[in-house]
């Protein structure tokens, strides 16, 4: 796993060192939503690792996937240029994974420091779905029905880079309907990618004077 060097000249205003490590599992729609932000604000230090879902039907990988987490993550940290100041975000869906697998790796993040887990429940769409409307308006009952749901909501297909015009409504729209923001999971039609977000964007305004 490269890394790239986090460079900057002693002595004079600089970016922040820190970097952002997202471990996602979608390979399309999560890392070209994270990949927006890599590319768009070079201010952000942002490295995107994607770990493949091992499905409910797949038994065996459905069993691997927190074994290869939890591997591309110790990664970082036999890495030399690692700081314990990085900030490790697990970006993950709950219809993929058993709920006593994500209190075990929950367990495992507060043990670890700047280790961070944006649980989505059932999946990422919640999240996307929120840059257009509030969940509320959904009727689908599983995560098929809200991929289904987006499909339809926008006009020619869901882009990234429109979405991101939005963010703060979106933002406050998660905020809204995670009612226990302590519970291990989040209720049903419910996400915490805004956590990450919120980080991401403080950072940038302490720094930069710059949102997201």
């Amino acid at each position: 796993m490269g890394r790239k060097n986090r460079d900057y000249k002693k002595g004079k205003s600089h970016r922040d060192a820190r970097l952002f490590v997202i471990i996602c599992e979608g390979a399309k729609r999560e890392k070209a939503y994270f990949d927006y932000f890599k590319n768009k604000i070079r201010s952000l230090h942002i490295d995107i690792e994607v770990l493949a879902p091992g499905g409910e039907q797949d038994d065996d990988a459905h069993k691997s996937a927190p074994k290869y987490l939890l591997e591309r993550a110790a990664n970082y940290e036999k890495n030399p240029t690692y700081s314990q100041n990085d900030l490790l975000w697990f970006v993950f869906d709950v219809d993929n994974w058993k709920k006593e697998t994500i209190y075990e790796l929950i367990q495992y993040c507060k043990e670890k420091k700047n280790w961070n887990m944006a649980i989505s429940n059932p999946c990422f769409e919640v999240w996307l779905y929120l840059h257009y409307r509030d969940i509320s308006n959904s009727q689908a009952t599983n995560c098929q029905g809200l991929k289904q749901e987006l499909a339809t909501l926008v006009k020619g297909g869901y882009k990234v880079e429109i979405a991101q015009q939005n963010l703060d409504t979106v933002i406050i729209r998660a905020k809204a309907i995670d009612s226990d923001p302590n519970a291990p999971i989040p209720a049903f039609k419910t996400t915490r990618i805004y956590q990450l977000m919120e980080q991401m964007s403080s950072f940038l305004s302490k720094r930069n004077n710059i949102s997201i």
